[in-house]
């Protein structure tokens, strides 16, 4: 391999690790998953990162999400996005909670519900129904 082969190979492995490095990454520790269709049950002793979940819904239907936190430790983020990508309803918890949201889709496409944990400790059980 020549030097200039060689100079190449290493700012393409570069470039590679820096992209890698680029995305937000999840660490997990004791993560215990049930899930289905429209169910996400997750037990965990650590928690650092995002999860999704996403689901269709149609122009006008309602959206509805019911949830039991448990906020052992640190802080747990639960978000609804639209398919555009814009934020429809966010609230951060820092103690056991338990919430219901209804809201109307604006928009047809995927839906993403996103859990984010911050040095979190404990679980959560969502459900999400669209129905006209």
């Amino acid at each position: 391999m020549s030097t200039g082969q060689k100079i190449g190979l290493v700012v393409l492995l570069l470039a590679l690790a820096l992209v890698g490095c680029s995305g937000r990454s999840s660490l997990k520790r004791g993560w215990v998953e049930t899930n289905g269709l429209s169910h996400l049950d997750i037990r965990y002793n650590y928690f650092e990162g995002i999860e999704r979940r996403s689901f269709r819904a149609a122009e006008g239907q309602d959206i509805n999400l019911e949830a039991d936190l448990q906020v052992e430790d640190g802080a747990l983020t639960v978000r609804l996005i639209d398919p555009s990508g814009e934020l429809i309803w966010e609230e951060s918890y820092s103690e056991d909670a338990e919430f219901s949201l209804a809201v109307e889709a604006e928009r047809e496409g995927r839906y993403k519900l996103e859990m984010e944990g911050e040095s979190a400790e404990g679980g959560f059980e969502i459900d999400w129904e669209v129905r006209d």
